[in-house]
């Protein structure tokens, strides 16, 4: 068992040689760990993973491919008008639903390996309150072929 754990950290880390960062209030009620920042280029959108070492992706952030223009450089979109921000812990908690959000994209190019870096802000109601999320991230791309994602989205739709 432990060799297998072993094995898992080594390719997560193998899959990123980029860094990120997550903080915010939402914290305080939901798991912001995460060992691995990814960033996939699917047909449909860009994505922005921030996963663990046992396979899960709490925070998840995508934005529309029809909204990147071809190479954006310090453009900022609303995650609520052309992106999401989903996610999933291990025990099958999922981040609650954001309410308001942005990303700005400092640097980007659709060719495999290339560096993508930028920013996101997200907010979250929770009945009384609202808790905030920040993120970092910069890492190389992987262009993603297949014909389709696995999942259509890490939270449930109402």
């Amino acid at each position: 068992m432990f060799r297998l754990f072993a094995c898992m950290v080594v390719l997560l880390a193998g899959c990123s040689d980029g860094t990120g960062t997550l903080d915010g209030s939402l914290g305080s009620v939901y798991r912001l760990d995460f060992d691995v920042v990814r960033a996939r280029l699917y047909s449909s959108e860009l994505a922005i993973e921030y996963g663990t070492a046992d396979g899960a992706v709490p925070v998840r952030v995508t934005i529309k491919r029809s909204a990147l223009p071809e190479t954006p450089q310090g453009d900022s979109w609303s995650l609520v008008q052309d992106g999401d921000v989903t996610g999933q812990l291990a025990d099958g908690t999922y981040i609650p639903r954001f309410t308001t959000g942005n990303i700005s994209i400092d640097r980007f190019e659709a060719r495999e390996a290339s560096n993508v870096n930028g920013s996101f802000t997200g907010t979250f109601d929770l009945g009384r309150d609202s808790l905030g999320i920040t993120g970092t991230f910069n890492v190389p791309l992987v262009l993603v072929t297949a014909p389709s994602r696995p999942e259509e989205s890490l939270t449930p739709r109402e």
